[in-house]
């Protein structure tokens, strides 16, 4: 589920079976409803990150800061659309 509302998302967690993935904060706030859940691992988390965009297109200045933040913390240098 995507949801641009964060109060929905915490009342369906807070309510229903529906596990939400929300900042720290929002858990800290409602720690009688929400409940953190412990993982324990070696690694550092991994996301599967593309960027797709129209050929011949210039990238908006905001984007192009996304795309090259993603480059850097992801440790590669290269790739393009």
């Amino acid at each position: 589920m995507e949801c641009d509302d964060l109060g929905t998302l915490v009342h369906l967690a807070t309510r229903t079976d529906v596990l939400a993935l929300v900042p720290c904060a929002v858990g800290d706030a409602h720690p009688l409803a929400l409940c953190r859940l412990l993982t324990v691992t070696t690694l550092a988390p991994v996301a599967d990150v593309h960027a797709i965009w129209l050929g011949g297109r210039t990238l908006s200045p905001s984007a192009q800061r996304a795309i090259d933040l993603a480059k850097r913390l992801g440790g590669e240098g290269g790739g393009s659309a």
